[in-house]
This record gives structure tokens, sequence and C-alpha cells, in this order.
């Protein structure tokens, strides 16, 4: 909205980051705790890195046009994390029964 629009959208972008960076961390953190299958620790950790790489295309000059796919793959990646989590979690619930 900032780059296309107006750029007083910027706040509500930056804002809109620092809600949400914390989550691939406390991801990971939760897929150790449930024990989930190393696959799914792995494609946690790989949301940090992603998320580094989104930081390094907001700073480095001529990466910009990286940063909304970067974002994009956050975005995917999550979801896969969180369907595959999910799934696991009902292969353990049927197990239990």
């Amino acid at each position: 909205m900032a780059s296309f629009g107006d750029p007083a959208h910027w706040a509500k972008h930056v804002s809109f980051v620092h809600w949400f960076e914390f989550f691939p961390i406390l991801m990971l953190i939760a897929a150790y705790l449930g024990l989930l299958p190393k696959p799914l620790r792995w494609q946690s950790a790989g949301l940090i890195v992603l998320l580094l790489f989104q930081y390094a295309t907001a700073h480095i000059p001529y990466t910009g046009a990286l940063h909304p796919v970067i974002a994009m793959l956050l975005f995917w990646q999550t979801a896969v994390v969180i369907r595959k989590g999910n799934e696991h979690l009902r292969k353990l619930q049927k197990r239990r029964t």
C-alpha cells in the first residue's frame, strides 16, 4: 500500500510486520514441544530463514523486488506447516481412540 498507493500507509506495514514477526519462532518452539516429526520441525525452521531473507530484502539495495515474493512464500509455507501439523494431530488422536 505504501509503495503503490499512499506512502502514509508505511506505518501500517511496519506495525503489521511487528505483530507477526515472532510467529515463526513460536511455531518452531511449538514443533519441538509438540514432538512433531522432523520434517515439520525443519519446515518451521525454514520459516525463520525466510523471515531473515525478508528482512534482508527490505534493507539491501536492489533486492526489493524479492520482498513481496518472499512474503507470499512465508504465507504459503506457514499454511503448509499448519496443515501438516493438524494432520499429524489427527493421526495421533486416532491412535488414542
